[in-house]
């Protein structure tokens, strides 16, 4: 079959071509030429000038060259920064174990045994620069995003160091004693109007809120208390410290609205995503169902049998479509979500994920083990339950893909512990690198190699903490105990004060 051209809009792949037999040097050009722009050089020492003036997408070398070996040219291109993730294919006329293993061990990405046929090597090359421009891509994009959330940091950043923090000063009775200029124009009125008013006089409706709360902690307890909330009278999110001494209270406040706003559109866009690899899911797990009843009416209409067959053929198709009943029923809710929180039972909802990743549980033959004691429900927003548990789900089933065992349990926290529901997912999966356990709740980071947004995780745990509850992960990479398992503790009202204050105004 004739190799088709490439498309005009992509770009063709560069490949520095080493080898010093002129005869394979223009032969092996000739093949590659079709569909790569070659360079083609005689020696290592040409090849690495070539490489460093104008890195490509791959370097096929021979192992023996006079003056640089591909040895030292693959050791020389793998010490330079620049140009180190290049894939390497070395050729070579040693077969065997030794040879293979000699090579792939010095860092190359690939190893051919003279002679190869066309296909083969045509194959490697291919697949080689697809995941190489893969890997670019990926790595430009993340350093995109990374750059992108730390110019906004910066922007962040400099804005409140442009600008003094909100100050206010109480003496023991809450008497003001003094107010900086953020919060004469917080207030629109100057410092003396307002000295020598209780804290409450002057910020109506502040003593019931949680920063109310907080400021009288720190005077009666004389411990620094710290409180992030959505204050009403102003419509933003707030962040106070409160520092208690013999003579009153410092209070130091910022707004942090931006900052909120843009974990809100983070967990937005994670929600989006979720959404779509749901509806792929739960296509999936209709559309076999459904083929089957086309299948069985089909037989039906057409048969001529016994109406006792045709009467199984219904029957058959009829528990299908009970199953793709089923699979909506137990889905619908996380689509049609609404903002009022009510009563969730923990299993029950996990059933329901279970069920939409039921094909995915089957296909990469993964055992799933139950473990549900009797627990009070939780008041909840169904629709983030939902998700919390789907990517967990969706995680555990990605970390074995040949086989494995999850294991859920439901039960209440232990004894002494506060009122609420304590849920493990537990596979025993390919586990997580220790080094990497620190960072796995952080936003854009992730341990996958070729799929993932990083934000599954970080929404997990921001769902989790804005609820009051909290998430740890225990994981191991051992070869006789590996796999993961992420431990969650609910309170029994799993609901932002912010939702809540929304659905009781």
């Amino acid at each position: 079959m004739r190799n088709q051209p490439e498309p005009a809009s992509v770009e063709r792949a560069r490949v520095v071509l080493v080898d010093d037999n002129r005869d394979m040097r223009e032969y092996l050009q000739r093949l590659l030429a079709r569909k790569y722009d070659v360079v083609a050089v005689a020696d290592g020492e040409q090849a690495l000038a070539a490489i460093r003036e104008n890195p490509p997408d791959l370097v096929l070398t021979d192992v023996m060259m006079p003056r640089m070996d591909g040895f030292q040219l693959l050791r020389a291109v793998r010490a330079e920064d620049s140009i180190a993730a290049i894939p390497v294919i070395m050729l070579s006329a040693r077969a065997g174990e030794e040879a293979e293993s000699e090579g792939l061990e010095a860092g190359a990405d690939d190893y051919l045994v003279k002679p190869f046929t066309t296909r083969e090597l045509m194959a490697r090359v291919g697949a080689h620069i697809s995941m190489y421009r893969l890997r670019s891509e990926l790595t430009g994009r993340e350093q995109e995003l990374r750059r992108k959330a730390e110019d906004a940091e910066k922007r962040y950043r400099s804005m409140l160091e442009s600008m003094s923090e909100a100050f206010i000063a109480v003496d023991r009775d809450w008497r003001i004693a003094y107010i900086n200029q953020q919060v004469e124009a917080f207030l629109s009125r100057k410092a003396h109007e307002v000295k020598g008013r209780t804290l409450w006089e002057v910020f109506p409706g502040l003593s019931e809120t949680k920063f109310g709360q907080a400021y009288r902690e720190a005077m009666e307890t004389g411990r620094v208390t710290e409180v992030e909330e959505f204050y009403e009278a102003t419509g933003g999110w707030f962040q106070a410290n409160a520092y208690p001494s013999p003579q009153g209270l410092s209070i130091f406040a910022q707004n942090v609205t931006d900052r909120r706003l843009q974990q809100e559109k983070l967990l937005l866009s994670e929600k989006l995503a979720a959404t779509g690899r749901l509806a792929a899911t739960i296509a999936h797990e209709i559309n076999n169902p459904l083929e089957s009843v086309l299948n069985l009416i089909y037989l039906a209409r057409i048969s001529k049998v016994e109406i006792d067959t045709i009467r199984e053929y219904l029957a058959t198709a009829e528990r299908e479509l009970t199953r793709v009943s089923h699979i909506a029923r137990h889905t619908l809710g996380f689509y049609r979500e609404t903002s009022m929180p009510g009563d969730i039972a923990m299993a029950a909802l996990i059933e329901e994920v279970l069920t939409v990743y039921d094909s995915r549980l089957r296909a990469s033959a993964i055992e799933v083990v139950r473990d549900y004691s009797p627990v009070p429900a939780v008041y909840a927003l169904r629709g983030e339950m939902h998700q919390v548990f789907s990517n967990l789900i969706s995680n555990a089933i990605d970390a074995m893909p040949n086989g494995g065992r999850l294991r859920i349990t439901v039960r209440e926290p232990d004894s002494g512990a506060t009122p609420g529901v304590l849920i493990e997912i537990q596979d025993n999966g390919t586990g997580i690198r220790s080094q990497n356990l620190p960072r796995l709740f952080e936003p854009f980071f992730t341990t996958k190699t070729s799929a993932g947004t990083g934000l599954g995780l970080w929404v997990v745990q921001q769902f989790i903490q804005s609820w009051g509850g909290k998430v740890e992960v225990n994981s191991s990479t051992a070869v006789h105990d590996h796999g993961t398992t992420f431990m969650i503790v609910l309170p029994l009202r799993a609901v932002s004060s912010k939702v809540q204050t929304t659905n009781q105004g």
